[in-house]
């Protein structure tokens, strides 16, 4: 069989549909391209994909196409660190999908407003734009985007020293992503509120919920989300002393996190993996120096005893 160029790949993944979309509105093909790009791992090319949308949708005088290309754009933004571009792209985005009465998606620009704000660590408003977005959600009964958000406000929660609160919103989310089959986000909720786990001590359900988050991601075949949690239980393991078995989660995430072309995720793994071996080859050389010095112990003993 010959191989699929990149063109007809891009295309064929396109058209297959991603969960990591919003469902409920068409995508031309050109954002579809952008789409298949970013989910092969090629976050450069995608986003400059989504820079020629806009410019192709202004040039053409197309207010909608334009509102859609400026909010696909900002999620680029965000993910390279660009803040204020992608707080600017969706306050515009928000602004038409308003003056249009597009409630839903105006409320999933509300949602990454409150993203923007968390990554600016501004917690209370994102907080306030956060639950502006779940009212919505939970009413229109989009439940994956609504688990989403409770998992996001469990971790400004936690962040807050809100512990009790924090952990009624992962049970809420992890409860509502089980209720309706929502994998993707069941496994976001899980591996956060692991993390939730982690700060307050209890290191056995952190890992057993770790482990059931890689199961989902594996059956989804989510290889960035599969180096995700590879990279969280590697951690756990650090934690506990045992760099050994970390190695082997950090090493897995990085192969994987190289073979989609997702360069963030693994210069972070290789940096994990750098870490852990030289732990390795310190508790190696401790122990050598320990066996060194019995093996020295027990010769001048032995010459002790030989000279009596």
């Amino acid at each position: 069989m010959r191989p699929m160029s990149c063109r007809k790949k891009t295309l064929w993944i396109s058209w297959q549909g991603e969960e990591g979309l919003p469902r409920f509105y068409p995508l031309p093909v050109c954002v579809r391209r952008e789409t298949a790009l970013l989910h092969i791992g090629y976050w450069d090319k995608a986003r400059e994909q989504a820079y020629r949308n806009l410019e192709a949708a202004e040039s053409a005088g197309s207010v909608s196409d334009a509102a859609n290309c400026r909010y696909n754009l900002a999620g680029f933004c965000g993910r390279f660190g660009e803040l204020d571009k992608a707080m600017h792209l969706y306050l515009l985005a928000m602004d038409y999908f308003d003056e249009t009465g597009d409630k839903t998606r105006a409320h999933l620009a509300i949602w990454n407003i409150g993203n923007v704000y968390k990554e600016r660590r501004e917690y209370e408003k994102a907080i306030e734009h956060y639950r502006r977005a779940l009212e919505v959600f939970l009413a229109k009964d989009l439940f994956r985007e609504a688990a989403t958000i409770l998992g996001d406000l469990g971790e400004i929660l936690t962040d807050l020293s809100e512990y009790a609160e924090a952990e009624q919103c992962f049970r809420r989310a992890i409860g509502l992503s089980r209720k309706h089959r929502c994998l993707r986000s069941l496994s976001e909720a899980l591996g956060k509120s692991a993390r939730f786990c982690l700060k307050s001590g209890d290191i056995e359900a952190a890992l057993t919920m770790l482990e059931e988050s890689l199961a989902i991601n594996r059956s989804m075949r989510d290889r960035r989300g599969i180096a995700g949690e590879l990279l969280a239980m590697g951690e756990v393991e650090m934690g506990r002393g045992m760099p050994g078995r970390a190695f082997i989660y950090f090493r897995e995430a990085l192969d994987i996190s190289t073979e989609i072309n997702d360069e963030i995720g693994a210069s972070r793994a290789r940096e994990k993996v750098d870490g852990a071996a030289a732990l390795i080859d310190g508790q190696a050389t401790e122990r050598q120096k320990n066996i060194s010095k019995i093996n020295y112990t027990r010769g001048v003993e032995s010459c002790t005893k030989h000279s009596r």
